[in-house]
């Protein structure tokens, strides 16, 4: 019998492992490049400009309802894309540290019942736990207008 695997991209916000499919993921930057912004959504905290492409940056720690941190060196954004309306955005999620490309097997992903509206699943390894993101359900509507208008 096949298994079923996906690449994930696996980073870190505080002490947990997230994870996105890497063939949703066009590049990683350091956080040098952002444009920093106040913007009226707090979770949105600028812009960088990728090829003449203005890119917003959402804060995933905010998004995820965690502490906001000062950045470090490690600190990475990770570009994503979406698509929406039938056509392909592109987003920069800011990530603690960025880990490994893991293969993930499709079997025994289990949901997490609290939040499906961001699609999370957990995959669990060994003794370590990865939450897996689902980047077509992370954002909500407001921050869909900002990407929108980019």
């Amino acid at each position: 019998m096949n298994k079923k695997w996906i690449k994930y991209l696996t980073f870190f916000l505080d002490n947990t492992e997230y994870g996105i499919p890497v063939d949703k993921v066009k590049k990683i930057i350091g956080m040098s490049g952002v444009t920093c912004v106040p913007m009226h959504k707090k979770t949105i905290k600028g812009f960088v400009n990728i090829k003449g492409k203005v890119i917003p940056i959402l804060d995933l720690r905010l998004k995820l309802g965690l502490e906001e941190v000062e950045c470090t060196d490690r600190t990475h954004v990770v570009i994503v894309e979406f698509e929406m309306e039938h056509l392909r955005r592109l987003i920069g999620l800011v990530v603690n540290s960025v880990s490994d490309v893991s293969n993930i097997p499709t079997e025994g992903l289990e949901p997490i019942k609290e939040d499906e509206s961001m699609g999370l699943l957990v995959w669990k390894v060994r003794d370590r736990n990865i939450l897996l993101l689902d980047t077509q359900k992370l954002l909500d509507e407001e921050e869909m207008i900002i990407l929108k208008q980019t």
